[in-house]
Formats: structure tokens, C-alpha cells, sequence
């Protein structure tokens, strides 16, 4: 009986090639040999971070090619579990953090005030030798999750619109950047220039 066989591609960062170590392992004690060629593949991994510039293009870019070989071999499966987006911010250093209450025209104008209150105190660095001077020290991940469940992978399979698909995905409550990015902003971890450098394309 033949192994079955698997390709694995990776390109990001190093955590990026720890995870597909960990994926070929399991999959290797599992009894799949890995292969080169996707097109001999019984099942195709593709493992990329969205922090990499470019890391979205790369992605469809191989879905693209996925897609070519499920036309040429339809008896190979293909599946998506589910899609995560990353931005790193910097965190508020914790030896100078200090409340304060934000101009609320700002906000507003930022577009902020959904997430905001108008009497709403927030948290910033104000600079010390700990962080010198910068007001921010470590950094942490503000993510985006979106399972691929019957719904959203019926609107992919008949090619919807961005938007549309965006659309979705929000009415089924999926949590976008910028509403991970503000809670922790809320809960005093970063501040909302920090998400708003990072995850400001993300505003619907």
C-alpha cells in the first residue's frame, strides 16, 4: 500500500517554520511522506503570516495554482479550516503608563467613536529610561480569525465580491483586526494610534 503524500510551503517568519516543523511531524507519525511536487500531494499545506508584506498575494497566488491542479486531478481534496490575519503593536510600557482622557474631536474624527465613549479614560507611556523615552516597551498580536464554515465557504466556491464576502463575515460576527486592536487599547495594553498604524486599512 502506497504512502500518501503530502506538500507542505512555508514562507514568513521564523514562528512560521516552527509551525510547519510541528505540521510535518504530526503529519510524517501519521504515515504521509512528504513530497515536492504538489501536484503528486494527497494533501497541500500552505503556511504564511499576513504580517509579511505581500503574504496575502502569496497566498492566492498558490490557491490559484491549488485550484489548476483540482482541475487537472479531481480526485485530490482540498481544504481551508480557516484564515487567520496578524499585526503586531507595541505595548504600553508598563513603568510610565499613566490614564489620560482623549480629545473626543479627535476621536470622532479618527472614526473612533464607536469604540470609544466620550468620557472614556485611556492608557499611554509617558516615557522613561525603561523604554527610553518611547512611551512603549514589548509588543503584542492583534488577530483576526475567520473559520471557514458552510456559509462563507459556499459564498468563496461561487466567487462573491470582497466586499460581499466582508459583509458576511461581519454579520456572522467574526472580530476584525480593528476590534481586537481597540479592546485592547480599552483594556490598556496599547494605544489607538498603535492600532491605527497597523490595522487602519482594516475599518470597514
Amino acid at each position: 500500500m502506497n504512502s500518501k503524500k503530502f506538500h507542505l510551503k512555508n514562507f514568513g517568519c521564523q514562528m512560521n517554520k516552527l509551525d510547519s516543523g510541528l505540521l510535518f511531524n504530526a503529519l510524517s507519525s501519521r504515515g504521509y511522506v512528504h513530497t515536492d511536487k504538489a501536484g503528486e500531494a494527497d494533501v497541500i499545506i500552505i503556511n504564511t503570516c499576513s504580517v509579511r508584506q505581500h503574504a496575502e498575494d502569496r497566498v492566492l497566488s498558490h490557491l490559484g495554482h491549488i485550484k489548476h491542479l483540482k482541475k487537472t486531478h479531481p480526485a485530490l481534496l482540498v481544504a481551508v479550516i480557516g484564515c487567520m490575519a496578524q499585526r503586531l503593536v507595541r505595548n504600553i510600557c508598563q513603568n510610565c503608563k499613566a490614564q489620560f482622557k482623549p480629545d473626543y474631536d479627535e476621536i470622532t474624527a479618527l472614526g473612533l467613536a464607536g469604540y470609544i465613549a466620550r468620557d472614556q479614560m485611556l492608557w499611554k507611556g509617558r516615557g522613561c529610561d525603561h523604554c527610553r523615552q518611547t512611551g512603549y516597551y514589548g509588543r503584542t498580536g492583534i488577530f483576526e480569525i475567520l473559520p471557514y464554515d458552510t456559509e462563507v465557504k459556499e459564498a468563496i466556491r461561487r466567487n462573491v465580491d470582497l466586499a460581499d464576502l466582508r459583509s458576511l463575515v461581519r454579520r456572522k460576527g467574526v472580530r476584525s483586526l480593528m476590534d481586537d486592536g481597540m479592546e485592547r487599547v480599552i483594556r490598556g495594553v496599547t494605544t489607538y494610534e498603535e492600532v491605527l498604524r497597523v490595522a487602519g486599512g482594516s475599518i470597514d
